[in-house]
């Protein structure tokens, strides 16, 4: 089973998504790998500076629900995850129009 279709059929909360499904697919093709610890750290500082390669594939690939409730699992604010994903847009002008639409209502998108 792909890492998609295990995303695809999760359910609305990650209890029943392992972290570690998530984190293969932030770490998928990097030559450094991010633990959990660091990306929640980072996310936390609302920052992909150091990880804006790993941050793309989470905020890509990862489900926008998924992502939203991983991160408030553990007591990350969804401010702080708008302020992570405007920092990976500035360090690698990508974007992710699903996550944008997951949350459009509650925040302004920077273009």
């Amino acid at each position: 089973m792909s890492l998609f279709a295990m995303i695809e059929g999760a359910p609305r909360r990650t209890e029943g998504l392992p972290s570690r499904v998530i984190m293969e697919i932030v770490n998928k093709g990097a030559v450094c790998m991010l633990d959990e610890e660091g990306l929640l750290r980072s996310l936390l500082a609302g920052s992909a500076k150091e990880w804006p390669d790993h941050f793309a594939r989470f905020f890509q690939e990862v489900r926008p629900h998924v992502a939203v409730t991983f991160a408030e699992e553990h007591g990350i604010s969804r401010m702080k995850l708008v302020q992570a994903y405007e920092s990976m847009k500035a360090a690698t002008d990508l974007r992710s129009h699903a996550f944008e639409q997951a949350l459009r209502g509650e925040f302004v998108f920077t273009s």
